[in-house]
């Protein structure tokens, strides 16, 4: 069994020779995989639905983008799926069209980066408060294994 393979239409994936992806991955049909993009274990990339014209939406994985473990991206009949350039997508999300994958799925490591300095942040201006004797509203604490902690 071949885990890139053609869709029913045809359309076999096109896959940059710098791409790593994981064995147990599937590729299927119209995927565009650009340079140095990861596709992490049991991850599905299915561009396989036909449109009552008979084509297939593609899916899009633009360079540098990360994809873990776990994840299901499918094209749906009249929607296409992008990637951006630079992201990170999460264990076990599922992204069925571009709207999708600029929502909550799919992170730019820089913009994370930044939300996690945000919220460490905003815990110490919190504990500070509370240190002071101040009042602040309760958020959750990250785990203070991270970073060193």
């Amino acid at each position: 069994m071949n885990n890139i393979r053609k869709n029913p239409a045809g359309d076999f994936p096109k896959i940059h020779p710098s791409a790593v992806i994981d064995p147990s991955s599937q590729i299927i049909g119209n995927v565009l995989i650009e340079e140095n993009v990861f596709i992490g274990p049991l991850t599905v990339i299915r561009a396989d639905e036909r449109g009552g014209d008979g084509m297939v939406q593609p899916i899009i994985i633009s360079p540098d983008v990360n994809i873990q473990d776990v994840v299901i991206i499918h094209s749906h009949i009249i929607l296409r799926a992008t990637l951006p350039a630079h992201c990170y997508v999460p264990p076990v999300s599922v992204i069925r069209n571009s709207a999708g994958a600029m929502g909550m799925h799919c992170v730019n490591v820089k913009e994370r980066r930044y939300m996690e300095d945000a919220l460490t942040a905003a815990v110490r201006l919190r504990d500070d408060y509370r240190s002071a004797g101040g009042h602040s509203r309760s958020v959750a604490a990250p785990d203070s294994t991270e970073k060193g902690g």
